[in-house]
């Protein structure tokens, strides 16, 4: 049988699924609020963000040039799109597709 560590003051009892519901959205609540309260969420933000936004417009200026008829070799299209491995990783994966990803993550967008 599990048993769990439970603070002083506080004891076990069933609940029902809305007390269970209730709990668990206050939980996730406090679960905000502390991370926005910590100061190294806006900095990891911030950091994200201005990533995203040079890799975007990385991407932007190479479509201008290609629409200004300039001759872009596809090393430097590469740069941007190639997937690329990481360590043993049976998968690969491109700063577009990370930078995304990372963007995803933080706002909950799916």
């Amino acid at each position: 049988m599990p048993f769990a560590l439970i603070p002083d003051g506080f004891k076990l009892q069933k609940v029902t699924k809305a007390q269970e519901r209730a709990v668990n959205a206050k939980r996730r609540h406090d679960d905000v609020i502390a991370l926005l309260n910590n100061p190294e969420t806006v900095n990891s933000a911030v950091t994200l963000v201005l990533a995203y936004l040079t890799a975007k417009a990385g991407k932007d200026a190479l479509e201008d040039l290609k629409d200004l008829g300039v001759n872009i070799t596809q090393d430097v299209e590469d740069a941007y799109t190639k997937k690329r491995t990481f360590g043993d990783a049976p998968i690969g994966i491109s700063i577009e597709q990370l930078v995304d990803t990372g963007l995803d993550k933080l706002f909950g967008r799916d």
